[in-house]
């Protein structure tokens, strides 16, 4: 059985999510409340000594990073059609992993964090915006002549890239300027067993 310990507040746990039901994957979740430091508990530290969410356990084998997850996830489960095995066309959609994990986590995640949960490190909000709205424009533009990322239909990239793209607004990025974005977030959420990643108020 494949057990996700999970936050409910974190774009990583829900890209995992998000792949597990598209991938339609039996599995459970064992929730993790960063906010009271749940990941710093001894227990969880023997799991995934960074104490980072989400973690993967399948019947005893632990990940501990989300573009892995996905990636091991695919590759485990014959989800080919999410990612290629041909050499060049995975090459595309590990590019797109590429920027979930840098401009779109370490921009838009980050912004995203500083102004919900972390307001003392509002020093570097400026920094993670910029970050994220050059990954916007990036994105935007490679959109508008095609409907998904990395080929011509719904990758792991996809995945990747979704939940802190869908709540840049939450770090006072607006995603208005990005029609190409906003219509491939709405391709995203028609997807067959898609799961929305919560607003935070």
């Amino acid at each position: 059985m494949i057990t996700l310990y999970d936050s409910v507040i974190s774009g990583n746990s829900h890209r995992v999510k998000l792949a597990l039901s598209l991938f339609g994957l039996p599995h459970k979740i064992t929730p993790i409340d960063i906010l009271q430091g749940e990941q710093r508990r001894p227990e969880f530290l023997a799991l995934n000594p960074f104490g980072t969410c989400p973690t993967l356990d399948d019947d005893g084998f632990i990940i501990r990073d989300s573009v892995a997850i996905l990636v091991y996830l695919a590759r485990k489960y014959g989800k080919d059609e999410w990612y290629p095995r041909e050499v060049e066309a995975e090459t595309r959609v590990n590019e797109w992993l590429m920027t979930a994990a840098d401009g779109i986590a370490k921009g838009l995640g980050m912004a995203r964090y500083i102004r919900r949960f972390a307001p003392h490190l509002e020093p570097n909000h400026e920094l993670s915006v910029a970050r994220g709205v050059k990954a916007l424009g990036v994105m935007d533009a490679h959109l508008a002549s095609r409907r998904w990322l990395a080929a011509d239909r719904p990758t792991i990239a996809d995945i990747a890239g979704y939940s802190y793209v869908k709540r840049a607004p939450e770090g006072d990025v607006p995603l208005d300027p990005h029609p190409n974005v906003c219509a491939w977030l709405a391709r995203m959420e028609e997807l067959p067993n898609f799961i929305p990643f919560p607003a935070q108020k």
